[in-house]
């Protein structure tokens, strides 16, 4: 259903955006998002590849290489701060492609 529902954004992000500049309006807080900076956060999204398919065209999958990086990155982080995650951790320990649907993707 997340998967699908991010195609579906990404195909006609307008609706969603146009929504979520309503709520960010009407409540009123200390910030402000308007719909040119919706239309580009979609945009920027796409060309940074945050949003993007795994790398087997699947949209929404773990790849275990980019996730290790991000654990390697943070493990010296995490120490300094008094939180060291575990040596032993590995991406499969935190994600699982297991409900990821592989026929869906953005191309």
């Amino acid at each position: 259903m997340l998967q699908t529902a991010q195609v579906n954004f990404i195909k006609n992000p307008a609706p969603t955006n146009a929504r979520i500049v309503k709520v960010v309006t009407a409540e009123g807080g200390s910030w402000t998002y308007d719909a040119g900076q919706a239309t580009a956060a979609t945009k920027l999204s796409l060309q940074n590849k945050i949003i993007d398919n795994g790398p087997d065209k699947t949209l929404g999958n773990f790849d275990d290489a980019k996730l290790q990086g991000i654990i390697d990155i943070l493990k010296p982080i995490q120490a300094k701060a008094g939180n060291p995650i575990p040596d032993a951790l590995k991406p499969s320990d935190i994600a699982t492609n297991e409900f990821i649907d592989p026929s869906i993707g953005l191309k």
